[in-house]
């Protein structure tokens, strides 16, 4: 895995209340130590008849996080050093997939509604790589007397079935210009260079992290 740019992490989410009510069982062991996750289940019968047989499937990752795990260690274990990458001039990108329940949201802290989404211990992978971007720019900017300067631009997109959405300059898509993504003239490029970029997106300059969250 050490060879690849990409890591994977997994998650495994507690039981909901409905899930425990319903007298459901939890079948995945996570094994920290080793990076694995046992999925333990049983298998329909096959041929002949007979009843279903137990199955068990072990799987490693980069990351595994048991239901017991907190949001600040899985920022710290598995997204931190990405944004130390970021500020020296990497690029990086998190993103989160699973199944509708699975705790995408609240992993990702996107979901930060109401007092208790937003408190220190619920904060999410977005939130706290926010803050630790400006803390280390802010801080780099202190040690650095020579006159080190910053700005952050940012940019929000949607992609939804197939299509680009600029959700910080939305436009209706019979008001949009033909052709880009999703009708607004929005497309994803590689110039010169061999970067990525993206053409006829807006971008807003942002001072703070609570002006970025707000």
């Amino acid at each position: 895995m050490s060879s690849t740019s990409v890591k994977v992490a997994v998650r495994v989410r507690p039981q909901t209340p409905k899930e425990v009510l319903s007298g459901s069982q939890e079948c995945v062991t996570v094994l920290p130590e080793s990076r694995q996750v046992i999925v333990s289940g049983r298998d329909p019968p096959t041929g002949g008849g007979g009843g279903n047989h137990s199955s068990t499937k072990t799987f490693t990752y980069d990351h595994v996080f048991d239901t017991s795990c907190e949001q600040k260690q899985i920022y710290e274990q598995a997204v931190a050093d990405l944004i130390r990458g970021f500020c020296d001039g990497f690029n990086a990108t998190v993103f989160a997939y699973g199944q509708t329940g699975s705790g995408k949201t609240f992993s990702m802290g996107t979901g930060m509604v109401d007092g208790r989404d937003n408190t220190e211990k619920n904060r999410g992978i977005i939130p706290r790589a926010i803050y630790s971007l400006f803390d280390r720019l802010q801080r780099q900017t202190l040690h650095s007397p020579g006159g080190f300067k910053y700005r952050i631009f940012v940019s929000f997109l949607e992609l939804h079935n197939e299509d680009l959405v600029d959700l910080l300059n939305p436009r209706p898509k019979e008001a949009s210009s033909s052709g880009g993504a999703g009708g607004q003239g929005l497309a994803i490029r590689e110039d010169a260079s061999g970067r990525i970029v993206w053409i006829g997106v807006k971008e807003e300059e942002a001072h703070s992290p609570e002006q970025l969250l707000g």
